[in-house]
């Protein structure tokens, strides 16, 4: 790849958002119900059709109480990255400013899951041992057989999450990186325009509980920003004058204080911007021991 082909990549690069897939697996607590078995203590049934002709279907050797957390669970860390997210390329892509925060609710998800799991392996053949005497099972308690082991249930019941950078390929080929950047500028311009709703909404709400707080005034206006009254001028100032530059109002333009004015001070840097930046990135783990991988290079 030569020096030219460079910034074209970095131009339709996924920057500033992270895709997640879930890795989850669940065991069904079924196994298959074969014919004989039904006709060893139901003679009755056996002009059944023949299993290349029709099967029996399953049966539960499991209480199906006792799985139902597993699968809430990983509907519960779908619901999460739908609800943060959008889907992206088989994942689903998540916001830089939105990472930290799916990814602790995930891990919080993924120890209720394995604490879940450990409780059904150490008590797995007791639970089983109550499904078949439950009295609805009993007459059926010979089919509930060949049960595995509460290893095997434990290895089948897993709750893991990838997370990664999406980029186009190093092709020279520019369909295939113009096919990449508009499914990265539509998945944008979605993210963005949901973000822009929501802000609308949250600045809306906050400005009428002003109104209502001190009427149709502009220091209502101006307590949007900050009831002190120094800054509450200067806001309402700052407002005023840019509807008299959009001409909706007529007046004076306003001279407006500056923040330092008002007293604010500007905190002093504690860190260079690069130590800052390192420590941002290290803020998600990267343990493989949690099967999380992590990319926190653009």
């Amino acid at each position: 790849m030569d020096d030219k082909s460079v910034p074209a990549i970095k131009q339709v690069d996924a920057k500033g958002i992270v895709c997640v897939t879930l890795d989850v697996h669940l065991w069904s607590g079924r196994k298959r119900l074969r014919k004989e078995a039904l006709i060893e203590k139901n003679p009755e049934l056996s002009d059944l059709p023949p299993e290349s002709l029709a099967t029996m279907g399953s049966i539960k050797i499991a209480d199906p109480d006792d799985l139902a957390p597993f699968l809430r669970y990983k509907r519960e860390a779908e619901k999460l990255l739908k609800l943060n997210g959008l889907p992206l390329l088989g994942t689903v892509g998540i916001p830089d400013s939105k990472l930290q925060k799916v990814y602790e609710d995930l891990k919080k998800i993924q120890t209720r899951f394995k604490d879940k799991r450990d409780a059904l392996y150490n008590d797995f053949n007791a639970r089983i041992t109550e499904w078949r005497l439950k009295e609805e099972n009993a007459q059926w308690a010979h089919l509930i057989t060949d049960i595995p082991t509460p290893e095997y249930v434990a290895g089948k019941l897993s709750f893991g999450f990838h997370l990664c950078r999406a980029q186009p390929p190093s092709d020279l080929n520019g369909e295939i990186n113009q096919q990449f950047d508009n499914q990265m500028t539509g998945l944008r311009g979605q993210l963005f325009e949901e973000a822009a709703v929501e802000a609308t909404y949250v600045a809306a709400w906050h400005l009428a509980k002003q109104y209502r707080a001190h009427g149709n005034t502009w220091f209502a206006i101006g307590a949007y920003h900050s009831t002190t009254p120094c800054f509450n001028r200067r806001y309402s100032g700052l407002v005023w004058n840019t509807l008299l530059q959009w001409g909706v109002v007529e007046g004076p333009r306003l001279k407006v204080q500056s923040l330092a004015d008002c007293g604010y001070v500007a905190p002093a840097p504690t860190r260079s911007a690069k130590s800052s930046k390192r420590e941002t990135n290290t803020q998600t783990p990267t343990s493989t021991a949690t099967m999380l991988a992590y990319d926190a290079t653009d």
